[in-house]
């Protein structure tokens, strides 16, 4: 198992009671749910990528290509699992009440997300000096970050960012499950090092580096050197709802 996956199954394990019944929104290639399926949860992940979702069935997991907004099941869940897919996903309101509809009383929503807007100049400084690093010594190809030596990290970092419709920021995201849920916790974590590592070999050796970058942005994030960029948000449907007066 990569350092990459075991890092977010580790917050999603800690959280889920056994046998969920989960929905994963936003599944890519479906190893996240492939393993939450080993641990014997029942899974049915969901993306607006056709090719995502045929890697997903290849891995034995039930899969949808649908928008999540527009999503119905047959029954609700006991947790919904945004995997680097909320700051995506418009109009951010209503998907968080989509979520908070889909789910059993007591159930979850967990997200695993970053705040684009968290970055600041020493931050990408270091993502983009090591990106440069791994690409010298031929571990990472010269297009992972395409136009960097004419622009400064920072800038290239918010133009590289600057999509339509734009990505939700890590307040955005908080604020609207908060406003929904009635009680959510929201805490920083790693994240720059899942850019270093997309270009790994998938082997001892990739596996070995990311675990490394991992260690190292923790390292940096604990001594205030860089930002935290990742963003976790977990909340919780209540297991009754408030009467409300006639």
């Amino acid at each position: 198992m990569s350092a990459a996956l075991g890092y977010t199954l580790g917050f999603i394990q800690a959280e889920l009671r056994p046998n969920s019944r989960i929905l994963e929104v936003g599944c890519g290639n479906g190893e996240l749910a492939a393993s939450l399926q080993r641990d014997r949860h029942q899974v049915l992940a969901i993306d607006v990528s056709e090719e995502a979702i045929r890697e997903t069935r290849d891995r034995g997991v039930a899969a949808q290509c649908c928008d999540f907004v527009e999503f119905v099941p047959s029954q609700p869940f006991d947790a919904v699992l945004f995997t680097r897919s909320l700051h995506h996903i418009h109009p951010l309101e209503r998907a968080i009440d989509h979520a908070f509809a889909l789910l059993n009383p007591g159930g979850l929503l967990l997200a695993d997300d970053f705040d684009h807007q968290a970055m600041d100049h020493d931050t990408a400084r270091w993502l983009y000096g090591v990106a440069e690093a791994l690409r010298v010594v031929g571990m990472a190809g010269p297009g992972e970050f395409p136009g960097l030596a004419e622009q400064e990290p920072l800038e290239h970092w918010l133009r590289d960012d600057a999509e339509q419709p734009p990505l939700h920021a890590g307040p955005q995201m908080a604020n609207a499950v908060a406003a929904r849920f009635a009680a959510m916790r929201r805490r920083p974590c790693c994240y720059l090092f899942r850019y270093l590592c997309r270009n790994l070999r998938q082997n001892a050796d990739g596996h070995a580096i990311t675990a490394k970058l991992l260690e190292w942005e923790t390292s940096l994030i604990e001594r205030g050197r860089i930002r935290a960029i990742g963003l976790r948000l977990v909340a919780r449907r209540p297991h009754s709802e408030p009467r409300t007066a006639p």
